[in-house]
């Protein structure tokens, strides 16, 4: 039987539902763009709990602050934490809860993704799924319940087929009349332009099934893309990184009271230590610059501000040392002479009132910048205001720019003290502007510009129209199948043409409706005879015994019918206490329940392949060696590497450069410089930080150096790279 115009919609649109499922909750594992985690640790509290269930996406890009999964070349495990540093194209990690850096790094292509969002809890039951034996389990159930709703319905089947038998029998022995309807019988007759009129044009739905199809997809997927498409803006409102650019330069210069061999030149320079004893004033400049490709103008105002701060933070005081001037065009500058008389005066009167004798002070030396203008004609309103500190005592004023300290375990290359002093002294930011992109949807990993889905909502829109055209061509040159024809193939009847019907044997008895005869013919397993008597058609069925004739449909007498009114064969057909068709009836009624246990099969079956597939599929993201504290006993031993699993550590121990530590059973962190660590303890794990490590262990130690070429270990009894 032809499917049904809303079967074959059904079908298309399950199958587009689950095509665009698997493109966005696809397992990487098997080919989709989806990686499944579950949580293992503390590391990342409060974000992440231990048996969250996380899903990780790739991502075009990686950015400083991004939580993503990697594949961590000494852990040799996926490591799920927040990205700390990126330099020379290798990732730096760290966990939220940790205090030290995760040792190693990684390259691009040992990330696996980025954090795309997680469910609380839900990891514990997906690793309960994960045991194969659990897995066996739950795919042992689903299979015995499918197998049960096959069985159910085979016996059922056999029931029904028992009952349609008994029923015919039934219908057919109340069945008397042994007269041939002649044509002026007006319940019998046919019109021999039947065949004629049966070429009517079929209904639209009614046509080749492939074509139906191709127009359901295409248009499906056109209504999609339009109503995406043209429902969503082509530009949406976003900004434009690095548009401006706000840069400064500090100086400052002095002249010493008499000549000195302190300073050899006669002048003080920007950098030189400053001697409150050779030098009165000191001239501070700051020269400001503004930058950009764009179309842009800008103004505003320039000042100099000094802030002295007392070394514990409880005294401070600002004052501005140089006025608000104002300016126009990229650059500006801003000076002023500093007396140091007036501010060792100041100092002195706090260290006398506060008793803090000794004290160390700071004094920041700030513009403070209000830039307004416009980029690109888009307006910008900014203010740069950077530092130049200064540690002052009762003796000396010098510059205070210290190199932050890498943190425990980091094995990236630290800013150096200069590096520190030049961004000092020469410090930039910048800027972004409000500026129109391209819109685009995400689907799955994709970014499609939604322009792109508006011209291929398009052209699909064209392809149905066409498909629609074709499919309606094909259907009216197709033959439309006789009210006698449907109905013999749905009850698998075969209609043989004849010449003339052969005299009957025995008794000829009159079948009401075609129908009738179909299932008498179902039941005999005999075709249908079919031939043209008397001007009229006759469908008759041979027995042994007896023929079983009927009349075929008089299309004139059934149109011309009162809209209320069908014709014999079509009420039989719609109801259902009679006749084959009433038993169809029946037995739709019959198989609901069957119908039932099928969906519920396939919805078992669904959930364990979906249930399996990410619980097989799932990696544990955070390795349980990572821990939240690693000061206090115990806690080191949590956040040793792999490697080092089987030794038992207590304590923590750092250094950098040449260092030495005679402690045992204890985790010893390395820096990224070039370190020499002298262990003497026993049982330790010892990771050097990346660089030109020299490590000297014991025999029970384990060391994980490198990857840097020329890291070199002596004694240890395993080496990592």
């Amino acid at each position: 039987m032809r499917s049904s115009p809303i079967r074959i919609v059904t079908s298309v649109v399950g199958v587009m539902i689950l095509i665009m499922v698997w493109l966005i909750f696809g397992p990487t594992k098997v080919g989709g763009s989806t990686t499944y985690s579950v949580t293992d640790g503390i590391s990342m509290q409060p974000l992440l709990h231990k048996g969250d269930l996380v899903l990780v996406r790739e991502q075009p890009a990686y950015r400083v602050g991004d939580i993503v999964l990697y594949q961590s070349p000494v852990l040799h495990t996926p490591v799920l934490h927040r990205i700390l540093r990126i330099q020379n194209g290798n990732y730096f990690f760290k966990g939220d809860n940790n205090s030290f850096v995760d040792p190693g790094y990684a390259t691009r292509g040992e990330l696996v993704g980025g954090l795309w969002f997680h469910v609380s809890g839900v990891g514990a039951v997906v690793g309960w799924f994960g045991v194969p034996a659990h897995a066996a389990l739950l795919a042992g159930v689903a299979t015995l319940t499918i197998a049960l709703a096959g069985t159910t319905n085979g016996r059922r089947r056999r029931r029904r087929h028992h009952h349609d038998h008994k029923s015919r029998r039934t219908k057919m022995a109340k069945t008397t009349s042994i007269n041939v309807p002649s044509r002026s019988d007006p319940g019998g007759g046919r019109d021999p332009d039947r065949d004629i009129a049966a070429r009517r044009p079929r209904p639209y739905f009614d046509g080749p099934t492939s074509t139906l199809v191709a127009l359901a997809v295409s248009l499906l997927l056109a209504v999609v893309l339009l109503t995406t498409g043209f429902t969503q803006p082509t530009r949406r409102a976003g900004s434009l990184p690095g548009a401006f650019r706000q840069a400064g330069t500090f100086s400052y210069s002095a002249k010493p009271n008499a000549p000195t061999s302190v300073y050899p030149t006669g002048i003080v320079t920007t950098g030189d230590p400053i001697f409150p004893s050779l030098v009165d004033t000191v001239n501070v400049r700051f020269g400001y610059r503004f930058s950009s490709s764009l179309p842009h103008r800008v103004q505003g105002t320039v000042e100099l501000r000094a802030l002295v701060l007392s070394q514990t933070n409880t005294w401070s005081e600002v004052s501005t040392v140089a006025p608000s001037t104002e300016f126009i065009g990229d650059t500006a500058s801003v000076s002023t002479d500093l007396p140091l008389a007036g501010l060792y005066t100041l100092l002195n009167s706090v260290t006398n009132e506060s008793g803090a004798a000794g004290a160390t002070y700071t004094v920041d030396i700030q513009p403070v910048v209000h830039l307004t203008g416009s980029v690109d004609g888009r307006p910008i309103k900014q203010k740069f205001s950077p530092v130049l500190p200064f540690a002052v005592t009762s003796s000396l004023l010098r510059l205070d720019v210290v190199a932050p300290a890498a943190p425990p375990g980091a094995t990236y290359v630290p800013a150096t003290a200069d590096s520190s002093l030049a961004a000092a002294l020469h410090p930039s930011d910048a800027g972004a502007i409000a500026h129109e992109v391209a819109n685009e949807l995400s689907v799955a990993k994709y970014h499609v510009p939604i322009l792109a889905l508006r011209v291929l909502g398009i052209l699909l829109a064209l392809v149905a129209g066409a498909v629609a055209v074709i499919h309606d061509r094909r259907r009216r040159r197709g033959h439309r199948p006789s009210d006698e024809e449907r109905i013999a193939r749905r009850t698998g009847a075969l209609i043989v043409p004849v010449a003339a019907l052969p005299p009957a044997a025995q008794a000829t008895i009159t079948v009401p409706d075609f129908a009738h005869l179909a299932g008498v013919a179902q039941f005999l397993e005999r075709p249908i005879l079919y031939a043209v008597q008397d001007g009229g058609q006759i469908y008759a069925v041979d027995d042994e015994t007896r023929r079983y004739v009927t009349p075929g449909i008089d299309r004139r007498r059934r149109s011309a019918a009162a809209p209320d009114e069908q014709p014999p064969d079509e009420v039989t057909e719609a109801s259902p206490a009679s006749g084959p068709v009433g038993i169809n009836s029946r037995r739709t009624q019959r198989s609901r329940s069957a119908i039932a246990a099928r969906v519920g099969a396939g919805v078992v079956l669904l959930a364990v392949v979906a249930t399996l597939t990410v619980s097989l599929t799932a990696n544990s993201s955070v390795p349980p060696s990572h821990a939240g504290r690693v000061q206090i006993p115990g806690d080191a031993n949590q956040a040793s590497p792999v490697g080092c699993i089987g030794l038992s550590l207590t304590n923590l121990v750092t250094g950098s450069g040449t260092f030495s530590t005679a402690a045992s059973n204890v985790l010893v962190l390395g820096t990224a410089g070039k370190d020499t660590i002298n262990v003497t303890g026993q049982n330790d794990c010892i990771v050097g930080g990346g660089g030109k490590d020299r490590v000297t262990g014991r025999a029970s130690d384990i060391c994980i150096i490198g990857p840097t070429s020329g890291a070199t270990y002596t004694t240890c009894v395993t080496k990592t790279k």
